[in-house]
């Protein structure tokens, strides 16, 4: 078994098909994640793969991990409630789906995620941002394009205003890569993880590996 970590290590992986899903369970917890994240955007409304999702989150949970669902597309309601309703952890949504009211969750199943994949908002656009996402949720999540190391910077702020463990706050794109390691040092709730480089879900993920021997260097558990 795992280190129990402040901050868990979630392994992020597009669910395809339960076979492929299973297996990535496995890795995922041989390399001793914590967590594990559901892309279900390939994934279909019928009611053979629904059931298989009861599956593929029992199988998981057995396994002591996390489970997360994520859909970002037009099927997002049916498959995330689906998702809830066979027992998931926690679904991310993102914040304009539950302004808009498109779907409703219980606050404490929730992430409620921003995301902009162009800048970095200035620090009382992003105090803004969280302060609404945890309006809706427990958990607050912000990605935002890193441009340069300002832009971090503001990221990592955020740790310092808010509970660390209820928050993850992470640059995207190659500059942003330090966010995730230093999500570890700060407390955050999670840091996404790929099952390997040729199967990251974003650009400048580290693998479940490099995040566990980060988590493990600065003594990040409880």
């Amino acid at each position: 078994m795992s280190v129990e970590r402040k901050t868990l290590v979630c392994a992020s992986f597009k669910v395809r098909s339960l076979a492929q899903a299973m297996r990535d369970v496995i890795q995922a917890r041989a390399n001793e994640a914590n967590a594990v994240e559901f892309r279900l955007e390939e994934f279909s409304e019928n009611e053979v793969e629904l059931k298989q999702l009861e599956q593929l989150i029992s199988f998981a949970k057995a396994r002591q991990l996390l489970t997360i669902a994520t859909c970002r597309n037009e099927k997002q309601c049916k498959i995330l409630q689906a998702a809830l309703a066979e027992g998931v952890d926690l679904v991310d949504v993102d914040l304009r789906d539950l302004t808009s009211e498109k779907l409703s969750v219980e606050k404490n199943r929730l992430i409620a995620s921003h995301h902009d994949f162009n800048k970095t908002p200035s620090t009382q656009e992003l105090i803004e941002i969280v302060n609404s996402c945890f309006a809706h949720a427990q958990i607050a999540k912000v990605a935002c394009m890193v441009n340069d190391e300002a832009d971090n910077e503001r990221l990592l702020s955020l740790y310092s205003i808010f509970p660390a463990e209820k928050l993850v706050s992470l640059g995207m794109g190659l500059k942003g890569s330090k966010t995730r390691l230093a999500a570890f040092q700060c407390n955050a709730f999670l840091s996404y993880a790929c099952l390997s480089q040729e199967r990251a879900t974003a650009l400048g993920q580290f693998t479940v590996k490099e995040l566990v021997d980060v988590a493990n260097s600065v003594k990040n558990y409880d």
